[in-house]
């Protein structure tokens, strides 16, 4: 089963096999024996790997319904909200647990975020994503977790 928003073409092929997100020309494969959950996210679909870690985000207008029926129809687990919410901290400057090169990070994104950078914003994210953290947006404002065994 494929889904397809236009504008900026977003492609969720969804099979027995793997799940294949397209976006911008570029596609993120997650094979289901690496595959954890997935659920919507203010609008973004979510993917993550069995370490929890985000292996897909992608902005589209699909509905969660047809969503959740395309992951379920192939035996793919899917929430209703991101199962590890109540993980998430709120970031600022200093916040501890986490190291300088996450800092420097997630400064340099809160930046990018202000100035509406959304590219800037989501290679900083993949680069955040490398040290073993999750981060997600709420009001301008940046959230963050740790990949369990993977901590930055």
């Amino acid at each position: 089963m494929a889904l397809t928003a236009y504008g900026e073409v977003i492609t969720v092929a969804v099979d027995g096999e793997a799940v294949r997100v397209t976006a911008s020309g570029e596609t993120s494969e997650v094979p289901r024996e690496r595959f954890g959950t997935a659920f919507l996210d203010g609008g973004e679909p979510v993917v993550l790997d069995t370490d929890t870690a985000e292996a897909v985000r992608a902005k589209t207008d699909h509905g969660a319904e047809r969503l959740r029926t395309a992951f379920e129809a192939h035996g793919y687990p899917w929430s209703e909200g991101d199962p590890h919410a109540d993980a998430f901290q709120r970031w600022l400057d200093g916040t501890p647990g986490l190291d300088a090169g996450a800092q420097a990070l997630l400064r340099t994104r809160q930046e990018a975020l202000e100035k509406k950078d959304a590219d800037d914003a989501a290679e900083l994210r993949a680069a955040l994503a490398e040290r073993g953290l999750v981060v997600r947006d709420r009001e301008h404002r940046q959230y963050w977790r740790a990949v369990p065994g993977r901590e930055a």
